[in-house]
């Protein structure tokens, strides 16, 4: 008699063909031991959990983290981004 297992709720059983292009990104803040500020980024692609890009600097701007998401994913997929906040999609 054969047994069936039930099946594991994952995102890459819901979404077979996305789940390799979905990526998350983090913006965080670490303070230095002389009490300065350094800010770090990283992305991480879902499909496979590893790291596409981190980066640290002392001074965030709009274009650092512009050149932060188009250096991990490439020019063509960063134009397709889609981000999603705590509060919806932006």
């Amino acid at each position: 008699m054969v047994s069936e297992k039930p099946a594991v709720a994952r995102l890459e059983n819901l979404y077979p063909q996305s789940c390799r292009r979905i990526a998350a990104m983090d913006l965080f803040v670490v303070p230095t031991i002389s009490f300065r500020l350094l800010y770090g980024s990283l992305i991480m692609g879902h499909g496979r959990r590893h790291i596409l890009w981190f980066g640290v600097t002392a001074h965030p701007t709009a274009e650092w983290i512009a050149n932060q998401v188009t250096e991990a994913c490439g020019w063509e997929q960063a134009l397709a981004i889609s981000f999603v906040t705590g509060t919806g999609l932006c």
